[in-house]
């Protein structure tokens, strides 16, 4: 690769306002992320390969070698543990996801769409994880979610008519995946039944959503914050006027 283009990695430090160098690479940079702790930059660095940098003593821990592919999506999941990353095969046009456990180095990796027939699957826009790491949600460009079994490598579930989805999340036991769309309706799923649960309207479109056994927390486009019932039956407007947390006009970016 002599010759070939030097692409420099900076970081920008937004308390600060200053930028400084991380690091130099040959390859494109397609897509990059780091860790919650701020201590870690993961990167694509062509041919499928995902590099590790620590930013604290400004020295490369490894590079992480699996299928070869464009890198699409870089992700850390569950308290910096897991990797996950998307890929596009060139030259068939599948995805696949690659999860790769970060103390260990082991990966897995399930193909999320069919040879030769992208079509039917879409543009992969959304992944999501289960708590017991045992659940992949896709969402693509079609009106569907595909729910997959790490272990078995397979589809468990494609759920119609999901709409177009800003936010997914699992619940903590697994057994539902609530989606949010830009028509102000949550939708909670039966992962074993593949059907919809329940349909709950909110005020807004939902940007971002958390979850445990019993509620859901969503936050909408309008700056408010609701904590809804999962089993419960639907949400009457009175209940949903109480359930608001926060009616501040705010844009949330994080919400756990």
């Amino acid at each position: 690769m002599e010759g070939a283009e030097t692409h420099i990695l900076n970081v920008w430090d937004s308390t600060s306002g200053k930028t400084h160098e991380v690091c130099k690479t040959r390859c494109f940079v397609q897509c990059l992320t780091i860790t919650s702790d701020d201590l870690h930059l993961f990167y694509s660095a062509g041919e499928g390969v995902v590099c590790q940098y620590n930013l604290q003593t400004g020295e490369q821990v490894c590079c992480l070698q699996g299928g070869k592919g464009k890198v699409c999506h870089i992700e850390v999941r569950a308290d910096d543990k897991y990797l996950l990353v998307l890929k596009q095969n060139l030259d068939t046009s599948a995805y696949f996801i690659e999860l790769w456990h970060l103390l260990t180095g082991r990966h897995h990796a399930i193909k999320i769409n069919q040879e030769g027939s992208p079509e039917d699957m879409g543009v992969v826009e959304l992944l999501v994880l289960s708590h017991d790491e045992e659940l992949l949600a896709s969402k693509t460009s079609t009106p569907k979610v595909h729910v997959w079994s790490l272990k078995k490598r397979q589809i468990l579930q494609t759920l119609d008519e999901v709409g177009n989805v800003r936010s997914m999340v699992f619940t903590k036991s697994g057994e539902f995946l609530v989606t949010g769309a830009n028509d102000r309706v949550i939708k909670v799923w039966s992962i074993a039944q593949g059907t919809l649960y329940k349909s709950i309207y909110v005020y807004g479109n939902v940007v971002k959503m958390a979850t445990n056994s019993e509620t859901i927390l969503a936050a909408t486009e309008v700056g408010h914050l609701l904590e809804l019932s999962i089993h419960r039956g639907s949400d009457s407007n009175e209940e949903r006027r109480k359930s608001i947390i926060h009616g501040r006009k705010s844009r949330l970016c994080c919400l756990v």
